[in-house]
């Protein structure tokens, strides 16, 4: 072999070292292990190849050139294998099993020809070469490892060619159907000059393979975002990091996501799910929300809250991106900020919307609601309380009235509660009129009489809606607080006579 072949032997035998290595840096994706096994096979057949051009002796150089037929058939079906996983398709025990004994009966047969010939009609001899092979007699047993070599080829490049059409058509996905043309372009040219012009003395198959095996895990690197994500570095990040993330194709598929969610979602991800139907399910246990605003008032304590953050993932030669979605648990973060959003607005005591959440509810009243309306509230009796049966009696009156105006709320869910300081309470009604305030208000009055008048909860109350004359919501509550006042006027001898009472019970309980 003169020097020129030599060194395109080195080349290719380089080609195909570099391969295995790159194909080793992506050893954790399962899905490419018999591309892998492809690469291994392959760097056989280069050492093969050269032995075969370096050894003198008659046994290596014999049994050397037959091993090529096993090595052969080992190539393609691990490619075929290959072709098969990456179309979304499954390699089935019954392809593995014959390949397994397929490749021990090749291997047998081609190490023992010199016994029966069925490969090629050569005999071992102390004077055979390397060129004895091209021009022996071809054996019954070469058609058959042929037409199968052939066939499960022809079978795999036809599944990848027909994919790489129909991306081609749908998406004007040029960059792979280009290579992979290419490729097979090359194989034919290559072959065409070795039967019918000039014979290599390297085997155009090797060549034809070591190209296609490296154009095709070009073509899976530039097209797989695993492995786009893989060569940035990130996909480790990713792995390693506490945020979950799901990584989609530019059509809204998912092909891989953190590993607590292919354990806890394995069936619907191998089945094959676009990223909206997984959001949809993760959002059955769990908020998902891009900004704040799109976040209730109230927190859920029986979901977990994930702050969803996307970003594109540029594809090499592809006028499309794919989608890398990262989801932060921010559980304990939001209840925090919930926890701290609920002393903000409401009343520590009682537990009703303070005068900081009713300040806030003003604007939103104004330009959403019509016809809203308010009933003031100030209860009676309280400094009484304080005075003369102490301040526990009068936290006891408070609470007291609390839970009779939220009986009347949960009865009405349209009326919001709010203690706005001291012994004042405001109800607002959504969307009530002047009948229906004045019923519950009478509804809370008859609520709170008792037998004994001390025990009675009394309280003053002005009732305002707005209209076209009250279109402000100040407006509304300064009418409100005005007929309080009225009330509170017609009430002044009731509470000179209610203080006789308390003066008596405190007289009654010191005496005693």
């Amino acid at each position: 072999m003169n020097i020129y072949m030599w060194l395109i032997l080195i080349l290719i035998s380089f080609l195909s070292v570099t391969f295995l290595v790159r194909l080793h840096q992506i050893r954790q994706f399962k899905e490419y292990r018999y591309f892998r096994f492809y690469g291994y096979v392959l760097v056989i057949w280069s050492v093969i190849t050269i032995l075969r051009n370096v050894v003198s002796e008659p046994f290596f150089i014999y049994h050397l050139g037959f091993l090529v037929y096993p090595i052969v058939f080992l190539i393609v079906s691990f490619l075929y294998m290959t072709i098969k996983i990456y179309i979304g398709g499954q390699v089935s025990q019954y392809l593995k099993i014959f390949v397994l004994v397929f490749f021990l009966i090749d291997l047998a047969v081609s190490l023992t020809n010199s016994l029966h010939q069925w490969v090629l009609k050569l005999e071992y001899s102390s004077s055979i070469s390397t060129e004895a092979f091209s021009t022996a007699s071809i054996g019954v047993f070469f058609y058959i490892h042929t037409m199968v070599c052939y066939l499960l080829m022809f079978m795999g490049l036809y599944y990848l060619l027909k994919l790489f059409i129909i991306n081609f058509k749908r998406e004007k996905d040029m960059y792979p159907f280009i290579m992979f043309f290419s490729s097979i372009l090359l194989g034919i040219i290559l072959n065409i000059i070795h039967v019918f012009f000039f014979p290599f003395v390297i085997d155009p198959t090797y060549i034809f393979m070591v190209v296609v095996g490296v154009i095709m895990l070009n073509i899976f690197r530039n097209r797989d975002l695993r492995l786009i994500l893989h060569a940035n570095g990130n996909k480790d990040i990713l792995d390693h990091s506490r945020e979950m993330h799901i990584i989609s194709t530019h059509q809204g598929m998912v092909i891989d996501c953190s590993r607590n969610l292919k354990v806890k979602y394995k069936e619907l991800i191998s089945a094959g799910v676009t990223l909206k139907d997984l959001k949809d399910k993760l959002k059955e246990t769990s908020i998902l929300y891009i900004n704040d605003r799109e976040l209730v008032d109230d927190f859920d304590s029986t979901k977990r809250y994930y702050h969803v953050k996307e970003q594109r993932i540029k594809m090499p030669h592809f006028r499309y991106f794919g989608r890398l979605t990262l989801l932060y648990e921010e559980t304990a973060d939001i209840k925090l900020i919930s926890e701290m959003d609920r002393i903000m607005s409401h009343d520590l005591m009682t537990g009703l919307y303070n005068r900081n959440y009713f300040e806030n509810q003003i604007p939103i009243l104004e330009n959403t609601n019509n016809n809203f309306g308010v009933i003031i509230i100030d209860v009676d009796g309280l400094k009484l309380h304080n005075d003369y049966l102490g301040h526990k009696s009068g936290d006891e009156l408070l609470i007291n009235f609390l839970n009779m105006m939220l009986q009347i709320c949960n009865e009405n869910e349209e009326l919001i509660p709010i203690r706005l300081g001291g012994d004042e309470f405001l109800l607002i009604h959504k969307h009530g009129d002047l009948e229906l305030l004045e019923k519950i208000a009478q509804d809370l009055t008859t609520k709170g009489l008792a037998e004994d008048p001390i025990k009675s909860i009394y309280f003053s109350y002005g009732i305002s809606i707005r209209d076209q004359k009250r279109s402000k919501f100040s407006t509304v509550l300064r009418d409100a607080d005005a007929n309080l006042y009225i009330m509170k006027e017609k009430k002044i001898d009731a509470k000179k006579v209610l203080e006789k009472k308390f003066k008596a019970l405190e007289a009654k309980i010191t005496n005693s």
